[in-house]
């Protein structure tokens, strides 16, 4: 299975792992072909990610989640030069933006 961004997600592709919102309630069961009143769902609940099966993931235009996080830490990671990022708070701000610009990367990559 590959853990992608809900913003990857693909009419076709798999979901290796159910898919719930933030207080656990079951949205869309794993197994089930993505269509798109699924993807619209995803939208609507904020979903972040999905798992998808192997090789469902391969569709043409979509990366890993990783491509995307390792692309926005090497953005990131210069603004917090100079501060420790060992510490708790910092390391969460961190991640957190990280995070966020990995979204907006996944969101920049699906409207091209």
């Amino acid at each position: 299975m590959v853990l992608i961004l809900a913003a990857e997600a693909q009419p076709g592709m798999v979901l290796a792992a159910d898919v719930t919102d933030r207080h656990g309630r079951l949205l869309i069961p794993s197994g089930n072909p993505l269509e798109e009143r699924h993807l619209s769902s995803l939208r609507s609940w904020g979903v972040q990610e999905i798992e998808v099966e192997d090789g469902t993931a391969g569709i043409p235009g979509i990366l890993p989640k990783e491509h995307f996080i390792e692309q926005a830490r090497q953005e990131v990671l210069p603004r917090f030069a100079g501060s420790d990022t060992t510490h708790p708070f910092l390391k969460g701000l961190l991640e957190a933006a990280v995070m966020e610009r990995a979204g907006e990367l996944a969101r920049e990559r699906s409207r091209t």
